[in-house]
């Protein structure tokens, strides 16, 4: 019979962008090792929504149904939280979209070290929006890395480092889709890294300089998204307009107005280059399909969208509510 080897594990994330990583070590259903899930850390519940009402984070929620021992600190490098970690005697540490700084205690008293998984291609994108920067970049590969926590965010030795082609997901190619698919593959990547650690069979003072270290000359910065950077521009070239359509779909969506009210559009496509001297405007009506709006560049087949108060649908059926009419104009924020 083999033997089962045990890894005790501390899984510090907040955003859902880590659950498909902590239900891998939820479910421990490896044939070798035994992911023991010791402790979840998330970060305190933040009011949320125009009424603010407190919703827990699905990290905080698989902790609640699986029994899991869960601890919220607004500062997880104090003394006591530090201590409460090292009860569990964890062999590794895993964060992911935690949003908050691991110090150096954290970082280095576990045999397998403190690792992380980040959706982009670093030392490309570091910082907290990585997928969404990669397609405003309008890079042609995605990717995830896992890497050693260091004291500089983003920036320590790579481990594994997995890149696709945006133009080949078998997803569609907005922001939301990529994220989700790059969570599923980092999942899969982080089983296979952790099993790699262990197998190397040395302590994470020698372990870490078995990785390469990335190159900071060659690194970017990712902003965190600020209100209005998602805010309709028509004055753009259809080519931007369409990028910046699938970077913010479909949080929080390209954001325009339409009557008055607000109209968020998450997919859109050109079908004809073409120079327009009225834009943006409704230029024609396509039966069961949508509508088409033009730009100073190209007539652009408007796909999906959400307006105030209502439900995301196609833009035929919003049109059969609204009855667009030829002509009507779109305004900026």
């Amino acid at each position: 019979m083999d033997i089962i080897k045990k890894i005790n594990i501390v899984f510090i994330g907040t955003a859902d962008f880590g659950l498909p990583t902590l239900n891998k070590f939820v479910l421990n259903q490896d044939s070798e090792y035994d992911f023991n899930l010791k402790l979840i850390i998330t970060q305190p519940d933040r009011p949320k929504g125009r009424n603010l009402g407190f919703k827990y984070s699905l990290i905080k929620e698989t902790a609640l149904l699986k029994n899991i021992p869960l601890l919220q600190p607004e500062n997880i490098n104090e003394d006591d939280i530090v201590e409460s970690i090292k009860k569990c005697e964890p062999d590794i540490i895993v964060t992911i979209a935690y949003g908050g700084y691991i110090g150096k205690t954290l970082r280095t008293i576990c045999p397998l070290g403190a690792i992380n998984l980040h959706p982009s291609l670093l030392p490309l994108h570091r910082g907290a929006d990585p997928v969404r920067s990669t397609l405003l970049a309008k890079d042609e590969y995605c990717g995830n890395t896992i890497y050693f926590l260091t004291s500089k965010i983003d920036s320590g030795p790579i481990i594994k480092q997995k890149s696709y082609k945006i133009s080949d997901l078998e997803v569609k190619k907005n922001f939301t889709y990529i994220e989700y698919f790059l969570s599923k593959q980092g999942a899969e990547d982080m089983v296979e890294v952790i099993k790699q650690l262990e197998q190397k069979n040395v302590h994470y003072s020698e372990l870490k300089k078995l990785f390469p270290q990335q190159d900071h000359s060659k690194a970017t910065l990712s902003k965190k998204l600020e209100k209005n950077s998602a805010y309709a521009d028509f004055n753009l070239s259809a080519d931007e307009f369409i990028n910046n359509v699938r970077s913010y779909s479909y949080r929080p969506g390209y954001v325009c107005k339409f009557r008055g009210k607000r109209l968020e559009i998450y997919e859109a496509e050109i079908i004809r280059k073409k120079n327009n001297e009225k834009y943006p405007e409704v230029t024609e009506i396509i039966k069961n399909v949508g509508f088409v709006i033009s730009l100073k560049d190209a007539d652009v087949l408007i796909k999906e969208v959400q307006y105030e108060g209502k439900k995301m649908m196609s833009s035929w059926d919003f049109n059969k509510g609204m009855r667009l009419q030829i002509g009507e104009t779109f305004e900026s924020i």
